[in-house]
């Protein structure tokens, strides 16, 4: 057998990517390999976890009906521009399977209390067999309404229409994060600035988010993650401060038994 042998695994993304009218959401998968590894250490990808999604997605990722034909070549990299087009939920889905083909595969989260004078964080162990999974219904409108509200242009505005964001986008933010690693609340308004298409049906700036109240910052970020399609990856607790520990769990720590016990 080859060593280049591909364990072909077909998935059903819960999104997928739309050409000429028609929505392809199934996709051939790899698991993850030794040149994954090296590719993911280059430079361009250090503490930017999208990027490194985006090069073992362009390596993993083998065929896509209707998008891509099966590569000659299990290590060729795909067009760059098809994994910045793929939604986060259909990316973070394709990055659950790669990294956790085993029964056990767990995964290690450490989140912060959003409390700003707080100091604590804690770190949740989740096993994949555990995470739900949801499918996108583009018929749902995907709206949240604000309690407090916020002025736009001498007007208070409630509705926001909310987009799910590109890995593009993401990769955008993971820059954003690396640069404020410390600065949570900065981390939030470029989440929230890229997640809001719209509210009440009026364009955004980003002083239109910093001018929300926290409560209503937290509660639009709360149900993006929670209401988010694909693999349920929400975490929500309370802090010992009484604060919010909420956030996402690690999709890249996902790790389990690799070989079965030979007996002797």
């Amino acid at each position: 057998m080859s060593g280049n042998h591909v364990i072909g695994m077909e998935i059903n993304l819960p999104v997928g990517i739309e050409k000429d009218g028609v929505i392809y959401k199934k996709l051939t998968l790899d698991r993850k390999r030794g040149v994954d590894d090296e590719n993911m250490s280059s430079s361009e990808c250090e503490n930017n976890g999208q990027k490194a999604s985006s090069i073992l997605l362009r390596r993993a990722i083998q065929e896509f009906p209707g998008i891509l034909e099966r590569k000659p070549n299990p290590n060729q990299l795909i067009p760059e521009d098809i994994v910045l087009e793929m939604t986060e939920p259909d990316r973070a889905t394709c990055i659950v399977e790669i990294l956790s083909q085993y029964p056990d595969a767990v995964t290690t989260t450490t989140i912060p209390c959003q409390q700003q004078t707080c100091d604590l964080s804690y770190t949740f162990s989740t096993n994949k067999k555990d995470l739900e999974f949801t499918e996108f219904d583009p018929d749902v409108p995907m709206q949240f309404e604000l309690n407090d509200g916020v002025i736009i242009n001498g007007t208070e505005c409630f509705i926001c229409e909310l987009r799910l964001l590109t890995g593009l986008q993401t990769e955008e933010l993971g820059e954003i994060g690396k640069i404020n690693a410390k600065n949570l609340p900065i981390i939030q308004t470029a989440n929230l600035f890229y997640a809001i298409k719209s509210i009440d049906g009026l364009p955004i700036t980003k002083d239109v988010i910093r001018n929300m109240t926290s409560d209503d910052r937290i509660d639009l970020s709360t149900y993006i993650m929670k209401n988010t399609p694909g693999y349920n990856l929400f975490i929500e607790e309370k802090c010992s401060c009484g604060g919010e520990v909420i956030g996402v769990i690690d999709v890249a720590n996902f790790s389990g038994t690799r070989r079965k016990t030979k007996k002797k």
